[in-house]
């Protein structure tokens, strides 16, 4: 009978109710939900005073009970809501790193493998890295820089880490990858050439045989994944035979690129002296492509 003759009672309860289930659903939160329960109920269930009569207007009640004090007892609720919201999103989070997991490109371990080489300026074309060295030389002497070069009988991946990439605008870069690709290809044209230039934490320039400039703040990195051929498909990443690591694909004969013995120096930024290398492969000074690269100190 309560229920009946005490409609605000009755509306204010189902519209805290109503408004509890809708949080819940849109935040996946049972501890959200009885929250916005708890503070309907608290708001809208106390006695007030009717500013014109000054007489007390009684609180919206449910089995006698002001919804007020039923707010109350909903808010020791919380607590173990607050746990079952842990264990959901526990088992969601699994759930979560599982699909992460299944979904993940295999390539992108090999790529950060590869990243290794930049640090320790390692690479396996000697030649390549000096007539690299020699042009980085020659139009960015005051830039600190580390190289690394990846080869393949099919491809070569050349990974430079530039500290201070963001002070090189964006045509300055793509000048910077047009020069690389240029002596990449002269000294290996019947390769693919993939070639990444990376600030203190993000690719900032990207070439690939398919996309020659991914110039920007943050380039795609993922273009660099076919260096090291398609993506597998979900059955071979889940047949017995475990993808093989970097270092099995592609042995290793590296030559640290900083001990090269006559590696290029320059003792004034328009001195380079170019190591010695077959004729057939040197690249001369006065040959080496021009990049345009004007960047202010």
């Amino acid at each position: 009978m309560i229920i009946i003759y005490n409609l605000k009672g009755l509306l204010v309860g189902l519209a805290g109710l109503a408004f509890g289930i809708l949080i819940l659903f849109l935040t996946r939160s049972l501890t959200l939900g009885i929250v916005a329960v708890t503070m309907i109920w608290m708001a809208y269930g106390r006695s007030t005073i009717d500013k014109t009569t000054q007489e007390k207007i009684p609180a919206a009640s449910v089995f006698f009970i002001p919804l007020f004090y039923w707010g109350i007892l909903t808010a020791f609720l919380v607590v173990p809501a607050i746990g079952i919201d842990f264990i959901i999103s526990t088992i969601d989070f699994k759930e979560m790193q599982r699909q992460a997991a299944e979904n993940a490109d295999p390539r992108e371990a090999l790529l950060r493998h590869d990243e290794k080489r930049i640090a320790a300026n390692l690479s396996d074309d000697p030649i390549l890295a000096q007539n690299l060295k020699t042009l980085m030389a020659k139009v960015l002497p005051w830039e600190r820089y580390q190289l690394g070069i990846r080869t393949t009988p099919e491809s070569q991946l050349i990974l430079m880490s530039i500290s201070k990439l963001k002070k090189i605008d964006h045509a300055d870069r793509q000048a910077l990858l047009d020069a690389f690709r240029n002596l990449a290809e002269m000294n290996s044209p019947d390769k693919k050439i993939y070639i990444g230039i990376k600030g203190s934490v993000f690719y900032g320039a990207i070439s690939t045989p398919t996309n020659p400039g991914d110039v920007g703040s943050i380039a795609d990195k993922e273009l660099l994944f076919d260096f090291y051929g398609p993506k597998p498909s979900r059955q071979t990443q889940t047949d017995e035979e475990p993808v093989a690591p970097a270092s099995a694909l592609f042995p290793e004969n590296v030559t640290p690129s900083s001990n090269i013995e006559n590696a290029p120096s320059a003792t004034q930024p328009g001195e380079v002296s170019l190591p010695q290398s077959p004729e057939s492969l040197q690249v001369k000074p006065e040959s080496l492509p021009e990049p345009g690269v004007s960047v202010s100190p």
